[in-house]
């Protein structure tokens, strides 16, 4: 089965699965932190040369790693409904705790993962803009200037986003090579890139994001997904 991993207010999540289910991709199951918070059981077992898990949903559907063929995750933060009227010393104990494990039962998900867990975010590493920049500039993007207490955008810029899927960047997107590079090196396979466009009509970088809405890439992108998760399987 192929996976997409989501929180329940991820509108452009849903809007892929649906979409991806539409295109005939299957098994595909749809899975929200929220509905993993109340899982009846999580097995997670590491070993010297491999890693697996095996949950028991609530409403008894199992995920077994050994299953699963790839995922689209955005996963973002670990709900923890049962621990509201703890103490908030308590409750940020637990959420480190909780983060640690999602991150290692996630990094352990076979085939082909857009995007993968890292120590720095459950859905590919969070970044400030500054990191972005740099990498931007490395991947071979033109940038423009940054001062960290303003925006490297005014309000009324006119911007150009694309969205790479596994190194793959759309047929009217600028600066391909640079794109899928900036994917690359960053370790994001999805990943949103903005650009503003300035006076002279050049575009410069202006910043990246782990969580695009997927609904802005319409069906080509629904067809670039299902393309990159099922080479998971070559």
């Amino acid at each position: 089965m192929w996976l997409v991993l989501c929180h329940c207010s991820d509108l452009a999540a849903i809007w892929a699965y649906e979409g991806l289910k539409a295109l005939g991709m299957g098994p595909l199951e749809l899975v929200s932190a929220e509905s993993l918070a109340f899982s009846l059981k999580w097995e997670h077992r590491i070993r010297t040369n491999s890693a697996s898990f095996r949950i028991t949903l609530a409403d008894g559907r199992e995920i077994a790693s050994e299953k699963v063929f790839g995922a689209l995750n955005r996963l973002q933060f670990v709900p923890l409904p049962h621990w509201h009227r703890a103490s908030l010393q308590d409750q940020s104990y637990v959420s480190q705790e909780m983060m640690a494990f999602y991150t290692s039962w996630l990094f352990s998900m076979p085939g082909r993962v857009l995007n993968p867990a890292t120590p720095a975010g459950l859905s590919g590493a969070m970044r400030r803009p500054l990191e972005w920049m740099r990498l931007a500039s490395q991947a071979g993007l033109p940038t423009a200037g940054y001062q960290a207490d303003h925006s490297p955008l005014s309000a009324s810029a006119t911007m150009k986003s694309v969205i790479v899927v596994g190194g793959i960047t759309p047929a009217d997107a600028p600066y391909p090579e640079a794109c899928g590079k900036l994917a690359e090196i960053s370790k994001t396979p999805l990943l949103g890139i903005s650009f503003s466009m300035l006076s002279d009509g050049t575009l410069r970088f202006c910043e990246a994001d782990t969580m695009p809405d997927l609904r802005l890439g319409g069906p080509c992108l629904l067809d670039s997904l299902k393309a990159c998760l099922e080479r998971g399987l070559q």
